[in-house]
């Protein structure tokens, strides 16, 4: 289905955007094991290079941020949702920033040391502020999930 939404709104971006951080936020709060997540997040990669389309998905990744630093996500499962996102997403050129902001997020998250964020460029940095502090403004959603 996904395959067929992405040919169907190729040139919608916005929508896209918005499918691919929702399709994200339901892998990390709704599916449960990294096995899982390893075939998902593998499908998604696969899918979205197959229509050029991975700006959109480390889009999603990024705007996922505030998800992941949620109370309701547990420190075990952030840090091994980032490594998922590291390891299936080694070698595309169009993810690497988005998990580098996921990383980076993570480990201030792990840490709370400002130090962190400041490794970043200031334009990286200043993307992922945003997303952080979005994450400190939003309520837990509902049906979280705990790794």
């Amino acid at each position: 289905m996904l395959d067929q939404a992405l040919g169907r709104f190729l040139n919608e971006g916005d929508y896209m955007e918005i499918c691919t951080e929702n399709i994200i936020n339901y892998l990390l709060t709704r599916e449960r094991g990294t096995e899982t997540w390893r075939v998902r997040i593998g499908q998604l990669i696969e899918t979205f290079a197959k229509h050029s389309t991975l700006p959109a998905l480390a889009h999603g990744i990024v705007q996922n941020v505030p998800d992941v630093m949620s109370p309701m996500v547990s420190d075990a499962a952030a840090g091994a949702w980032r490594d998922m996102w590291r390891d299936m997403a080694e070698g595309r050129e169009e993810l690497e920033l988005a998990v580098r902001l996921l990383d980076a997020a993570v480990r201030y998250r792990e840490t709370k040391d400002q130090r962190v964020l400041l490794e970043l460029p200031a334009e990286e940095r200043a993307v992922l502020e945003e997303a952080l502090q979005e994450a400190e403004a939003v309520e837990p959603k509902a049906g979280s999930s705990e790794e």
